[in-house]
């Protein structure tokens, strides 16, 4: 037992130091979400104002560390979001991750009632090169 044991820890430092496989996109894949497109909310990087909605409902991009763009359809106008200079995200379930197809609102400050809640109706990742995806996303 005693000889094994330097043995093991000398396995695990040496695993430790393995390179690890350099992931290309901060977004988790869709399989591992069940078909959904899902992000954490550290790795936001900016947002960004989108057109409005065919029905004048409020849009915005949301840039995400590694070239992907995430689009957000609100179900009604947002007018603060407009000149935000920070929004946060609440899933309402404290799973961490900001995903397409779950229940998600942005909270946005409001310099006259505190932050206001807009709720969101859609979330879909951009594909490289459609409109208000950033330049140079990856595949």
């Amino acid at each position: 037992m005693a000889r094994t044991l330097p043995a093991a820890c000398c396995a695990a430092l040496v695993a430790a130091c393995a390179p690890l496989e350099e992931r290309g996109s901060s977004a988790i894949p869709a399989g591992e979400e069940g078909g959904r497109e899902c992000f954490y909310p550290r790795t936001v990087n900016a947002f960004r104002n989108a057109p409005e909605g065919p029905d004048g409902a409020s849009r915005i991009y949301v840039d995400v560390r590694a070239g992907d763009t995430f689009l957000f359809e609100l179900f009604s106008p947002c007018r603060e979001l407009t000149f935000a200079r920070s929004i946060a995200f609440d899933t309402g379930t404290g799973v961490g991750r900001v995903c397409s197809g779950l229940e998600v609102d942005l909270l946005v400050p409001d310099p006259d009632l505190g932050t206001r809640r807009c709720q969101v109706a859609m979330i879909r990742k951009l594909a490289p090169g459609e409109e208000g995806a950033r330049a140079g996303a990856k595949e």
